[in-house]
């Protein structure tokens, strides 16, 4: 069984009493998809050659459950984000965004991840060699979110 730093383990305490608010409100029982209840920010759909599936690996360093994180991009606005490792994180109906895009940024909607986050924030993203990078600009209120999508880059899998 691998440690979680206390850090990791708030963060996934906070996603497991937000994620059972959630499915006991939305279908996941059912097995039938979530639909996001928040509107995407101004700003188009996810480009096409971002949609897709990535995945990152984080250690116990890190402040964030260990093990390989997956983001699936699109389609449109639409984010998922899930850890195999994290029983909390593993939700296949888990919506992370919506989220819109702006050139090279993207944009989270003030409510996100089903509630998970309750602020809005942007983020810088980079894609080259199959491999893609988000840095926050300004501020993110939502700690998991950072913590999720800066540290470590994103390896194209799809």
């Amino acid at each position: 069984m691998r440690t979680r730093s206390p850090r990791a383990t708030s963060v996934a305490l906070l996603f497991a009493s937000l994620l059972v608010v959630s499915a006991s409100v939305g279908r996941a029982a059912t097995g039938r998809r979530l639909e996001v209840s928040a509107t995407p920010p101004a700003g188009q759909p996810a480009p096409a050659r971002l949609v897709g599936r990535y995945a990152a690996r984080f250690t116990l360093q890190d402040s964030q459950t260990a093990g390989t994180w997956h983001l699936r991009i699109g389609p449109g606005h639409h984010l998922k984000l899930w850890n195999p490792e994290d029983a909390v994180a593993n939700s296949p109906s888990f919506e992370a965004g919506p989220v819109s895009f702006r050139g090279d940024r993207m944009v989270f909607a003030k409510l996100t991840g089903e509630g998970v986050c309750t602020v809005g924030a942007t983020y810088l993203w980079t894609y080259r060699g199959r491999m893609l990078r988000f840095r926050l600009l300004g501020s993110d209120g939502c700690q998991p979110r950072a913590v999720t999508f800066t540290p470590h880059a994103w390896h194209r899998s799809r």
